[in-house]
């Protein structure tokens, strides 16, 4: 299971990743990249293998138990979060055929809040990356 622009990507499993570490303790996220030998799409797999088994209402409850960043989506004041659902928001889009382009006005208040948390890197990527819509 691969989850973001990869094109075998299913809608369910990017809603699964976008909260998948928001439920992990930090023993349980530093674990999760251990066992993934510290490659994010190896990462990702580990920690989504919890959920493989949720039905579509089992993915619409941990979706709704994690409105709120925890764990390591909650760095950089929320940051993390606010990049990684940004993207993924559209990575799901794509994976049910209605991929579509950020328009450039409603990216630059989370862009900019973005670079407030965490600096212009980050910021940069969000940018490039929804630009590949």
């Amino acid at each position: 299971m691969r989850v973001g622009c990869h094109p075998r990507s299913a809608a369910r499993d990017v809603a699964t990743h976008i909260v998948s570490y928001d439920e992990l303790s930090e023993a349980a996220t530093i674990t999760t990249f251990l066992r993934g030998g510290l490659r994010t799409g190896t990462v990702n797999d580990v920690a989504l293998a919890c959920y493989k088994d949720l039905d579509t209402d089992g993915i619409m409850d941990l979706v709704a138990r994690n409105q709120r960043p925890r764990g390591l989506p909650s760095g950089f004041k929320g940051g993390i979060a606010l990049t990684d659902g940004t993207i993924h928001h559209e990575d799901i889009r794509r994976a049910l055929g209605l991929p579509r382009r950020i328009p450039e006005h409603r990216l630059a208040g989370r862009s900019s809040a973005l670079e407030d948390l965490t600096g212009r890197w980050a910021a940069d990527f969000l940018r490039k990356r929804t630009e590949r819509s």
